[in-house]
């Protein structure tokens, strides 16, 4: 096997599955090589190729207008006679599985392509003689008089005929073969069917990573003193830069009132008793705050908690049953 490793670490250090949509390509994996999408894009590209060259060497003849709206000319062509049959064999292929039921655009779509066709059959048969050799002209006999040129043999010219036949077929050769191509190569029901297995088997590894986070949160029966532990070092660690703070702000507060007042004995005492006046609130209502985050706030507010909500649901289911 190219991949025969069975598991492989993400980013975040999780272990998942190197294969997980292996399954699903396998499974939905064409026959032949005729049958993937690649090789029928393909396809149908070639024969708007081809169709565009025999459009080309038509309007090359009797267009007299510029490149860009000879190219317009062809595209137009093009439209009726490749893009129209690809999409008219996809809504066939959807009529038929049961997902459109909407026919109306298959008749708009047969309308177009019809159209298309008979403008390709009319351009060929009113320029046939285009196709044909120059007999109209006086030709000279071997003595050097003039004959007559034959118009009916240059108007039955078989090289003619059979040109224009080809110009008539092949575009329609062309557009059955895209129209057979996408109706057989487009399954809608296959691609959802594919697209649900592999969301199918997504869903089921985020049940298995998340049953293995939960089991994981289970077995640690000290999450809850390690959690605790590690905020209060926290919390210490924040109350220490608060008050070395505080002392740098009533630092900074001396320093300035002595190059205001230019005395630093009266500012030294005075801002030695504001500095203990603001460390004595800042540790009253530090402490406060520790005095209100220690009590129990779950049983003074029960509705936040999950285990006496139950209780208590399950007490008035109890009264209702009886």
């Amino acid at each position: 096997m190219k991949n025969d490793i069975l598991w492989k670490l993400n980013r975040g250090g999780e272990i998942r599955s190197s294969g997980l949509s292996d399954t699903v390509k396998k499974k939905f994996k064409p026959d032949t090589c005729f049958d993937h999408a690649a090789i029928a894009f393909f396809i149908m590209i070639f024969c708007g190729a081809v169709d565009f060259f025999v459009f080309r060497s038509l309007m090359s003849m009797i267009s007299y207008d510029s490149p860009v709206m000879m190219m317009v000319q062809i595209l137009g062509l093009l439209f009726g006679f490749d893009i129209v049959p690809i999409y008219l064999g996809i809504q066939l292929r959807r009529i038929r599985q049961g997902i459109s039921r909407d026919r109306f655009l298959l008749i708009i779509a047969l309308l177009a392509f019809a159209m298309a066709f008979t403008m390709n059959v009319a351009l060929r048969l009113t320029t046939m003689d285009l196709l044909s050799p120059d007999l109209s002209a006086a030709a000279l006999s071997g003595l050097g008089n003039p004959v007559a040129a034959d118009t009916d043999a240059a108007a039955a010219d078989p090289t003619a005929v059979s040109m224009t036949i080809y110009g008539i077929c092949l575009p329609v050769v062309t557009s059955v073969g895209s129209f057979f191509i996408s109706y057989l190569t487009y399954n809608p029901l296959l691609i959802r069917k594919k697209r649900l297995c592999a969301l199918l088997e997504e869903s089921g590894d985020r049940i298995r990573r998340y049953q293995a986070v939960i089991q994981e949160l289970e077995a640690d029966t000290d999450l809850k003193e390690r959690l605790a532990s590690y905020e209060e070092e926290k919390y210490q660690i924040a109350l220490q830069e608060i008050l070395i703070q505080a002392a740098q702000y009533c630092a900074y507060v001396m320093l300035r009132l002595e190059e205001y007042f230019k005395d630093p004995a009266a500012t030294s005492a005075l801002t030695r008793e504001d500095c203990s006046q603001i460390f004595q609130r800042l540790n009253e209502t530090i402490t406060v705050l520790e005095n209100q985050f220690s009590r129990d706030w779950l049983r003074e507010y029960p509705k936040y908690d999950t285990a006496a909500s139950a209780s208590t649901k399950t007490v008035n289911l109890r009264r209702k049953t009886s």
